[in-house]
């Protein structure tokens, strides 16, 4: 990405905020009912309410929260949270005792995609206040009983029916024929469990145990490896135990003309048809746990509903604990640390790029200042040239008419004509006889220097070059002067003006580099024209990091505004050319480190390789990093960068990020991994150890 290649800071953070106003607050108001039953159950008189909340809240303490000071998740959420508090009562407390409250948005919002679902199972398994069970409740309910509680007629009671129960009916209806299955295997995993040679654990840990130095490598491998075939044994008859025990359950239980077994292995086709068969067991989840249903599978449910299970908080006891945000880069929710891309925000600025490219160092302004330097330099030759070729005219004349003058002068002859023409005009005015006298003086010089003297003009002409250009000679003088003094001050400010277009051309104002870029067809999606974020961590780019320091040979100015971000420019470009990367294999197939081609001065491509390369956002091309749009050497030859990528990985949904992630919806109607798990294989194992007992004998 370019400093100016259309991206957008404000637009993702506006983005981010409509996310948690339209997604992530109203999934926590919802899901508060689910967090007071369990609460309500952590402190219950009820025996198995107390049991199953309690070693939920264990379960949950294996998270902790990073922004209460480590906190453990479980005994956090027994406590109102920021949310429920509000910002007032939760500003005014001190940091140790904003610790004792989760800032619930922010976990919800930011939190790592799977722990999430986890924490939602788990809570849900927690909910339901009753001393009875849901099942207990659904066995007692009927279809007419939810019209009759409308208080309407038939019709209108049916359509607000549907209207409280469809979603939910087909939200159970996702995971329906993954239950049946599993049911409908009971007796062939029951046939398993019998043929299933079940090791003897003890014995295989006590020759462990009496493993000592003297043990040779062989005794010491074939007793690890006993050890390890007979803990995955243990597994699979704990999946094969969780099939029989749960069709067994049901099978005890009646419903209707049967059992819930045979409620629970009707064809999904049938179901589908029948959405209304599903209402009575949705009315009978409490609130906590309808708001959790679409985060528990139908089997689990079921397990929650045995009230004879005997929790063990011994069986949390090998689960590693995380923070609720392992995993999670959440710098991409800093104000200013993201920036996003979209194509119409990358159109709108190539045009801006090619007027950088084209762009000249000096301005319109500079080049007409030179160019009226220039013709004011001509005007100051030109007349300079005028002055000089006539001032060398009148001193050329000045020269000749004062050598005539001094022969003249030498013979005598001024004052013998005016004495001559004295003594034959005696009656004429003397201002008469000097203008007679002035004639016959300048007619007889004339005469002289065309015969006597033989000069190039005559002493007439002399004097007529000299009155008709002294004028014109003192016009050019002044001319010329004022022309230097105009080409002086145009040159002084047309290099001023020069200075001033090299020090804009080359002393950037660079903006900020943005930590992160992503682009905005990666993290949202469209639902009844809105635009909504789906978050997927794997699609943010982090910018790759160079050795900048502080001590940048800037004046610190570059680290300031781009710290450690690295600019393929080296700091001197028209623009920075940041380069940004994805180290997540979900996003895209990995590229094959040995693989990165260099190619010089040549758009042809490597052979061997498909055109993968460092490429712009909005393109799959690889990019020629020395674009005239960024570099000062507009004539630099082309710098391409090539890749290969391992086309074995298959690239896949990302389930890192939020809730609202791209992988959560895989996740939901199968069931939450990690800890969720455990609490199903309890309810099972808990069903089945007499059936264990059975099958062993």
């Amino acid at each position: 990405m370019n400093m100016n290649g259309g991206y957008d800071v404000q637009e993702y953070e506006a983005l981010m905020d409509k996310y948690i106003r339209a997604q992530v607050i109203p999934f926590v108001e919802n899901f508060l009912v689910t967090i007071d039953e369990y609460r309500e159950n952590y402190y219950s008189k009820d025996a198995a309410n107390k049991a199953r909340a309690r070693f939920v809240c264990n379960a949950l303490n294996k998270f902790t929260d990073d922004d209460c000071g480590g906190a453990e998740l479980g005994t956090l959420l027994l406590e109102d949270t920021k949310y429920e508090m509000g910002d007032a009562a939760y500003n005014a407390l001190s940091t140790a005792e904003k610790n004792k409250h989760c800032d619930i948005v922010t976990l919800f919002a930011q939190a790592d995609g799977q722990v999430l679902l986890s924490i939602y199972a788990l809570l849900t398994r927690a909910a339901d206040t009753s001393d009875d069970s849901w099942i207990d409740r659904f066995l007692g309910l009927t279809y007419d009983d939810i019209l009759d509680s409308y208080d309407l007629a038939y019709t209108d009671a049916a359509k607000q029916a549907a209207r409280d129960y469809q979603d939910d009916a087909k939200t159970l209806l996702e995971s329906w024929e993954e239950y049946r299955t599993f049911l409908l295997n009971a007796d062939d995993n029951y046939a398993a469990l019998e043929a299933l040679e079940m090791p003897d654990t003890d014995a295989v840990e006590s020759k462990i145990n009496a493993l000592d130095k003297n043990s040779t490598k062989e005794e010491v491998k074939l007793a690890a490896v006993e050890l390890v075939e007979a803990e995955l044994l243990t597994e699979v008859s704990i999946d094969l135990l969780a099939s029989v025990a749960a069709a067994e359950y049901l099978e005890s239980i009646e419903y209707e003309d049967g059992t819930l077994y045979d409620f629970f292995t009707r064809p999904t086709a049938e179901v589908a048809n029948d959405l209304e068969s599903l209402y009575p067991m949705i009315a009978a989840l409490s609130p906590g746990q309808r708001a959790g249903l679409e985060f528990l599978s139908i089997n689990e449910f079921v397990s929650v509903s045995n009230r004879e299970i005997k929790y063990s908080i011994d069986d949390l006891k090998d689960v590693p604990v995380a923070s609720v945000f392992e995993g999670v880069d959440r710098a991409i929710y800093e104000k200013g640390g993201v920036a996003m891309t979209w194509d119409a925000k990358r159109e709108s600025t190539a045009s801006t790029d090619v007027n950088l490219a084209e762009r000249s160092k000096l301005s319109t302004k500079t080049i007409v200042c030179y160019a009226v330097t220039g013709a004011t330099f001509l005007g100051m030759l030109g007349a300079a040239a005028g002055w000089g070729f006539r001032t060398h005219q009148i001193n050329e004349a000045k020269q000749i008419s004062g050598k005539i003058m001094e022969s003249f002068e030498r013979m005598g002859m001024g004052d013998s004509i005016r004495d001559r023409l004295l003594q034959n005009h005696p009656d004429l005015p003397l201002e008469e006889i000097d203008k007679m006298a002035a004639a016959e003086t300048e007619r007889v010089l004339n005469g002289m220097s065309g015969a006597a003297v033989r000069y190039r003009m005559n002493y007439g002409e002399a004097q007529n070059i000299i009155k008709r250009l002294s004028a014109s000679t003192t016009a050019a003088k002044w001319l010329a002067v004022g022309f230097a003094a105009v080409t002086f001050i145009m040159a002084v400010y047309s290099a001023y003006s020069t200075w001033q277009d090299l020090k804009d051309f080359y002393k950037v104002d660079f903006t900020p580099i943005p930590h992160y870029m992503v682009d905005m067809v990666s993290i949202t999606y469209e639902e009844n024209g809105e635009t909504f974020v789906r978050e997927n961590h794997a699609a943010y780019y982090a910018a790759v990091k160079c050795n900048r320091t502080e001590d940048d040979g800037f004046g610190g100015k570059r680290y300031e505004m781009m710290g450690d971000c690295a600019d393929l420019n080296g700091d001197v470009g028209q623009q920075w050319l940041a380069l940004y990367a994805c180290k997540n294999y979900k996003e895209m197939q990995p590229i094959l480190a040995d693989s990165f081609k260099v190619v010089v001065g040549s758009t042809d491509l490597p052979a061997t390789y498909d055109g993968r390369g460092i490429h712009m956002f909005g393109s799959s091309a690889a990019f020629n990093l020395n674009n005239k749009f960024y570099d000062w050497n507009q004539s630099a030859k082309s710098v391409f960068v090539y890749f290969k990528v391992d086309t074995s990985v298959t690239p896949e949904a990302s389930t890192s990020g939020s809730l609202f992630g791209a992988g959560w919806v895989a996740l939901i109607g199968v069931g939450c991994a990690g800890l969720g798990a455990a609490v199903t294989a309890l309810a099972m194992k808990a069903s089945a150890k007499k059936k264990k007992s059975e099958a062993k004998a």
